[in-house]
């Protein structure tokens, strides 16, 4: 069977599946193949919406990653280069200083507003497909970047809940949301939360995996 697979049958369905999947969100004009962007919905009259946001972003990676795993075909490995690469941009919205951050983070409100425990969980995905590229292509092309998200959240993020701290206590850290610029605590209008504390773990596990 391709890949990590081991029952055949099941390797064909589920490729099949994968494929169509892919196919269906380029065809529906929700991925970009050629300029690496994500939109985030389709309304009921089938009109895109949303975006950009990381975690759609890093879902998309990662689906063309695994898919130049299971094949072998370093052809998606190239789509998924143009969806992380883009993310990674500046003017993106989605990154400053080579720190990621959300879209939304840039704007006057910093995410205020939003469902907070969802957009907590999204830079941990994105960075998960950095790392899973990285993995998959037996390459550290992203390395840097993941060992700058990491210095990031250990300069900026971490508190012990009331003020900004290099978290000598483990069992009083706390990791916020905002990666790429320093957010008091007791001001921060998305909140720590397990959602943030896992996109920490995961960018600060990443960078030492390597």
């Amino acid at each position: 069977a391709p890949g990590p697979f081991h029952n055949r049958g099941k390797a064909a369905r589920w490729l099949h599946q994968a494929r169509w999947a892919l196919v269906y969100l380029w065809s529906q004009g929700l991925i970009n193949r050629r300029t690496g962007t994500v939109r985030d919905g389709l309304t009921r009259r089938c009109r895109v919406v949303g975006g950009p946001l990381t975690y759609t972003e890093g879902e998309v990676a990662d689906a063309y990653v695994q898919m130049g795993a299971a094949l072998h075909d370093k052809s998606y490995f190239a789509y998924a280069r143009r969806f992380l690469d883009y993310t990674m941009w500046a003017a993106s919205g989605m990154s400053r200083g080579h720190v990621l951050q959300e879209y939304c983070e840039s704007r006057p409100a910093r995410c205020h507003g939003l469902r907070q425990f969802d957009v907590s969980s999204f830079k941990g995905i994105f960075v998960q497909a950095a790392a899973d590229y990285d993995l998959a292509t037996d390459s550290e092309l992203y390395r840097p970047w993941l060992e700058t998200q990491a210095a990031a959240i250990l300069g900026r993020a971490v508190s012990d809940g009331a003020r900004h701290t290099s978290c000598a206590n483990p069992h009083s850290c706390e990791f916020g949301l905002y990666w790429s610029r320093y957010v008091a605590p007791g001001s921060a209008p998305v909140p720590v939360s397990l959602a943030s504390q896992t996109s920490a773990l995961q960018a600060l596990t990443a960078a030492l995996a390597g």
